[in-house]
């Protein structure tokens, strides 16, 4: 997360902890301590470093080939071996599998067992059905020697993780459980319940701060507001972020200092300048009460002080995950049964509907960025303005027993609730989309109908329909009926984004892990290439004991430059090309990519020269070949924008793009040979010439023109047609017979060559769509953090709100 409060948290058990406090530090209730302090997807890469530790040397191989980064360029293992059904990047570390012993016989079981590994890709529990047969005895046996039998367990968890990791990723993170609790013990992953009272009790101090770390969308100061009402302490709270509340923030402090009273600052994240203050003010504080305590509640922010950080206790809040859990909060810590039963009876169910939006809001943001776009701030207080919202409408409709739905004021509920609440944090138009889809689809009088549906299945068919209720402990009880699986159908998505998201964890895990990896165990001098292993006596020269990540570099840097090519053509100027947009555009696509080939091929021969001792270290190439080796992108080749990768496959891209701009160069007509778009460095810009190529061949204006897009067909193109290739669809699938969007199960499916036209259209009806047709985004890459542009696609006979909910898009660049 980049963020000060977890750097506080582990950056002294991770890097500075000597040996001995750090197998004192594996002890199970100093790990729950450190435990709270992370989120819960954080909390597995601190149980897998602490195996790290605790192994030591042992299994070091196996947990390695768990978290790099393949070292194979370019797979000789073909995707029909699994029917096309796994990405370049997973036959990549399955390749690197084969090379070790362990799994040379891997692929030959694959080809001859094809329709038991096929099975496997598909089956539900794949890490309890891992296809067995192509193990080899004599290794495991050997390895079983060396190892001993407590850790010849690991070894082989380690052995079925790699298997997972690479063909069925989402799945991974059940094996990594599995790694730990056979090193740690059995629920070293379960967290038990805090008991904050006690906690501040007796691990705390007047000098201490408590700090409430919490993610967007979560407000912990209520944990606080109950402690103090169990133990009767006094509380004065202050909303951080004003001048006039660092005034109230430092009374409220010298107050409570004398009187051993509690004070809370809320939203501290707002103020990290402040903060510094603060840390002062508290280092300097004189003999305070013993009773005094300073509770800080804060969003993770960088900029928070990391020294006040490790002066405090932490503790660290997120939202529930689930519909249910979110509901289950609701009702018991921002509804009260005398607030919800208030008549008019119609109230509770509007209640009921304010509490599933909110719920269907948040939950979507686990499944970012297909949920949302990105992460937004929505929190509780979105809920309780939006609650007062509704009770003051409400209310304005006269002190009735009931009313009839049809009055209650739908249009303005949906208005607040779209612009101004919750819509006033969202700044993506489509994700402003999917907010008006929900809205509109739980607030109108409808709802009050006896089978009112909840959601939708892709079907069509109505999914949990709303509880037949008027009063709040009714909704109540059935909240907590509901089943504890939940689909993502409750939130509008597709069934199977679930599998995307655990994908995502497992890439989090496996990145982070690598990222904490301490290279300063093996230390590098800065003078001649002399290596030295901590604590192991004699400097070596490079080459006999070279260091092993810089051995590992130097191979991965050969390969590098092997792949790149020396140079690649360039566009001759005339008179007549100077002029054409698509000529222009060409051009400066074909010059910063030469460039920065230049400088990439530049940049690595001194990092290889430096690994194979013919030149020196110097500060600058050692944090370069570091980076490197740590698999990050130096900042100076991002001169485009690409999506997260590790540097080997933002290289392979790379040169796939240069093969791209070769055959543009060799076509006067580059735009008719299908151009992929996703692989130009800036595809704003193509669109931009396509127009301005359009508009100058007919004279027309810019203002006047439309982009269309269709499914080529196998049509011959005119001179306004410019041919698409190498995207995909998400959330739907495109009929090439019918040009209509259709549900599918899939997630993402390639799409066929798609044809790009503008279209003169009159200024007035620009952007204006028929009945049976949606806007569909275009998105550089699976991120979603650059829209391209939008397209019409009609729509069918399936409800546009349920498509925008699905987050249906088109992709222009995948891996």
């Amino acid at each position: 997360h980049n963020s000060s409060v977890y750097h506080s948290c582990i950056y002294f058990f991770f890097f500075q902890a000597e040996d001995g406090i750090r197998d004192f530090c594996l002890s199970r209730g100093l790990g729950d301590v450190y435990k709270r302090q992370l989120l819960s997807q954080d909390k597995i890469i601190f149980a897998l470093r602490l195996v790290q530790i605790k192994l030591g040397r042992l299994c070091e191989e196996e947990i390695s080939l768990l978290i790099k980064e393949p070292t194979v360029i370019k797979t000789t293992i073909s995707p029909a071996i699994f029917n096309e059904k796994i990405t370049s990047s997973q036959l990549k570390l399955l390749e690197e599998l084969t090379q070790q012993e362990r799994y040379a016989g891997l692929i030959e079981h694959i080809s001859s067992t094809n329709e038991i590994w096929l099975n496997f890709l598909d089956a539900a529990a794949p890490d309890q059905n891992i296809p067995k047969g192509w193990e080899s005895a004599a290794y495991e046996k050997q390895r079983a020697t060396e190892l001993g039998p407590g850790t010849t367990e690991v070894s082989l968890v380690c052995r079925d993780a790699a298997i997972i990791r690479a063909l069925r990723p989402d799945k991974f993170l059940i094996l990594a459980t599995r790694i730990v609790d056979k090193v740690l013990g059995d629920g070293f992953m379960n967290v038990p319940p805090v008991d904050m009272g006690l906690v501040v009790e007796r691990e705390t101090t007047s000098k201490s701060p408590i700090v409430l770390c919490s993610a967007p969308g979560f407000d912990a100061s209520f944990k606080v507001e109950q402690l103090t009402k169990s133990t009767n302490k006094k509380l004065t709270s202050v909303a951080i972020g004003s001048a006039e509340g660092y005034d109230l923030a430092d009374k409220a402090i010298a107050a409570a200092v004398k009187s051993g009273s509690w004070v809370l600052l809320k939203n501290v994240h707002l103020a990290p300048q402040w903060l510094s203050e603060l840390e002062k003010k508290i280092h300097r504080l004189q003999n305070p009460h013993e009773q005094f305590r300073l509770f800080l509640t804060m969003e993770f922010n960088p900029k928070v002080p990391s020294t006040l950080l490790r002066q405090s206790y932490k503790f660290v809040f997120e939202p529930p995950d689930g519909i249910k859990a979110s509901m289950v909060r609701t009702f018991k810590t921002v509804f009260t049964q005398a607030r919800t039963d208030k008549n008019p009876v119609e109230r509770a169910r509007l209640h009921f509907l304010l509490a599933w939006l909110h719920s269907v809001i948040q939950e979507r943001m686990r499944y970012t960025p297909i949920g949302w776009t990105k992460t937004y701030e929505f929190n509780e207080a979105d809920h309780r303005c939006a609650l007062d919202l509704v009770d003051e409408y409400i209310d304005g409709l006269g002190d009735k027993s009931n009313i009839d739905p049809a009055k209650i004021p739908w249009e303005a509920i949906r208005t607040v609730l779209t612009q101004n609440l919750y819509g006033g944090k969202i700044d993506n138009e489509y994700d402003n989309k999917i907010l008006i889809s929900l809205v509109e689809g739980f607030f109108n009088q409808n709802a009050y109908d006896r089978e009112f549906p909840l959601f939708r299945h892709s079907d069509g068919s109505a999914g949990l329909t709303i509880p037949d209720a008027t009063k709040y402990h009714q909704f109540y009880e059935w909240i907590e009926k509901l089943p504890a699986i939940e689909s993502p159908a409750w939130s509008g998505l597709p069934t199977n984004v679930e599998k995307i998201l655990r994908e995502q964890q497992s890439r989090h895990v496996i990145t982070k892990l690598w990222s904490i990896q301490d290279v300063n165990d093996e230390e590098v001098s800065t003078g001649d290439l002399v290596v030295t292993q901590k604590g192991k006596g004699k400097d070596k020269k490079a080459g006999e004991g070279q260091v092993r990540w810089i051995r590992e570099l130097r191979e991965s840097i050969a390969a590098y430059i092997e792949l790149l090519p020396q140079s690649f053509g360039k566009l001759e100027r005339t008179a007549e090309s100077i002029s054409d947009p698509l000529f222009r555009f060409l051009e400066r696509e074909v010059n910063v990519a030469s460039s920065l080939l230049d400088t990439l091929r530049a940049r690595l021969t001194e990092v290889q020269n430096v690994c194979e001792g013919k030149a020196n270290f110097t500060s600058d190439l050692k944090k370069l070949a570091q980076e490197l080796h740590a698999r990050g992108v130096p900042a100076a080749w991002k001169r485009y924008v690409a999506a997260v990768m590790p540097v080997n496959e933002w290289i392979i891209d790379f040169r796939k793009r240069i093969d791209h701009f070769i055959k543009y160069l060799g076509s006067k007509q580059y735009q008719k040979i299908g151009v992929w778009m996703g692989g130009l460095l800036f595809p704003e810009a193509y669109l931009t010439a396509t127009r301005q190529y359009v508009a100058q061949n007919h004279k027309w204006s810019l203002e006047e023109l439309e982009a269309s897009v269709t499914i080529h067909q196998g049509e011959e193109l005119d001179d306004d047609s410019f041919l698409l290739t190498g995207m995909a669809m998400e959330g739907a699938r495109w009929n090439e017979m019918t040009q209509t969007l259709e549900l599918n199960i899939e997630l993402s499916i390639n799409l066929p060559p798609l044809v790009l036209r503008w279209v003169q259209v009159d200024r007035d009806k620009k952007n204006s769509l028929k009945e049976d047709e949606i806007f569909v985004p275009v998105y550089l890459n699976k991120s979603r953090k650059n829209l391209i542009f939008s397209i019409k696609i009609k729509s069918g006979k399936i409800d546009k709100n349920l498509l925008y909910q699905r987050g249906v898009a088109i992709i222009a660049w995948q891996s």
